[in-house]
């Protein structure tokens, strides 16, 4: 689903926009859609299990309930011993299934270490997400020189980034004070949208750019708003 839910809409807008079918930024767009796609199923399939009825709308457990076999599932099953599985048949595509049973059966999600596995692998799409915003981000960059938008090292371009169209509390944003051939994916920097830079790889005198503030005040207040450019060619 991660494909036809995030990735190809992404990139049918993006051809509708001009991009070049194969080309670097289509290719960029695949690589950041599907793992986007991927990350938000795999939330949406936890949300499904140990979710918050007030938020999600569906009582807890309901996906067991409805016997899907997702990633978080097939990791209990692989973690737990004969008994353990014997629980879970006991709950899957069982519409019927008692609170209790279903309480039996995500405690043991839990405790074989299941969820916290699932976690991470959320946590690695997200890593990959971050670093295909912050390919583009760095692309991006090399317009403004190269159509004369910008002199020295000012100007800035940043993004929001995302998971399944929805707008997450990061941005990517150029380093202060780095001259623009010298940009590149690894010098981006991820900032929260307080402007605080987080622990994201690069040297710790990689710096946001002096802008950063302004960009992130934009993206507190206007959900709606998934990129910045800040020209200063005068």
């Amino acid at each position: 689903s991660a494909r036809y839910s995030v990735m190809h809409p992404l990139l049918i807008g993006a051809l509708q926009a001009g991009a070049v079918p194969g080309g670097p930024l289509h290719e960029r767009l695949s690589v950041f859609g599907e793992e986007l796609g991927i990350a938000f199923q795999l939330r949406d399939d936890e949300l499904g299990v140990f979710g918050d009825p007030a938020l999600t709308g569906k009582p807890v457990g309901d996906d067991l309930r409805e016997g899907k076999r997702t990633v978080l599932v097939a990791l209990a099953w692989e973690r737990a011993d004969g008994q353990g599985r014997a629980l879970l048949r006991s709950v899957l595509a069982r519409p019927r299934g008692g609170e209790a049973d279903i309480a039996r059966a995500t405690g043991l999600i839990e405790a074989c270490g299941a969820r916290a596995e699932h976690e991470e692998q959320i946590a690695g799409h997200l890593r990959a997400a971050v670093a295909a915003t912050r390919q583009r981000v760095a692309a991006l960059h090399a317009e403004l020189p190269r159509w004369g938008l910008v002199v020295w090292t000012a100007g800035n371009v940043s993004e929001r980034v995302t998971l399944d169209g929805v707008p997450t509390d990061l941005f990517v944003i150029k380093p202060s004070g780095v001259a623009y051939d010298e940009l590149s994916a690894e010098t981006m920097v991820v900032c929260t949208l307080d402007g605080d830079k987080i622990a994201d790889g690069t040297p710790a005198s990689l710096a946001p750019s002096s802008d950063t503030a302004a960009h992130a005040y934009v993206y507190r207040h206007m959900e709606g708003v998934g990129g910045v450019v800040h020209t200063h060619s005068t």
